[in-house]
């Protein structure tokens, strides 16, 4: 994730290989390249802080050498951090809703779709 995100962005606002049409005629950034880098920084900062505590607390289990593991705590641990990391990954979402106009309507789009469709619908398709 922090690769992909780490690509789009170097080739949003440094190689300047991705969106190349947004430039503006003066040859600045356009104020849509700086939301987009924006919004994959927020996406990427949330995957962070939802996956990393994870992770360390699983490497730290892993290579304890202290047999004295109070499970019932590893176990509440687990599920802590396990619903940390799904809360990041529903807010990916809502992150890219409120950054852009475009998923809004795309959003908005399916949910009409999926609401109108009817039961009689899926029978004749």
């Amino acid at each position: 994730m922090v690769f992909c995100y780490g690509s789009l962005i170097r080739g949003l606002y440094f190689t300047n290989t991705v969106c190349q049409e947004i430039e503006t005629s003066d040859g600045e950034r356009s104020s849509e390249k700086k939301k987009l880098v924006i919004t994959f920084l927020l996406a990427t900062l949330g995957f962070l802080i939802g996956y990393v505590p994870g992770v360390a607390f699983n490497i730290v289990v892993v290579f304890q050498t202290n047999a004295n593991i109070d499970i019932n705590l590893c176990s509440h641990l687990q599920n802590a951090f396990y619903f940390m990391f799904s809360c990041s990954l529903c807010l990916n979402p809502l992150v890219y809703a409120f950054r852009s106009a475009h998923f809004r309507e795309g959003f908005k789009r399916v949910l009409t779709t999926c609401w109108k469709q009817t039961p009689q619908d899926d029978d004749i398709h």
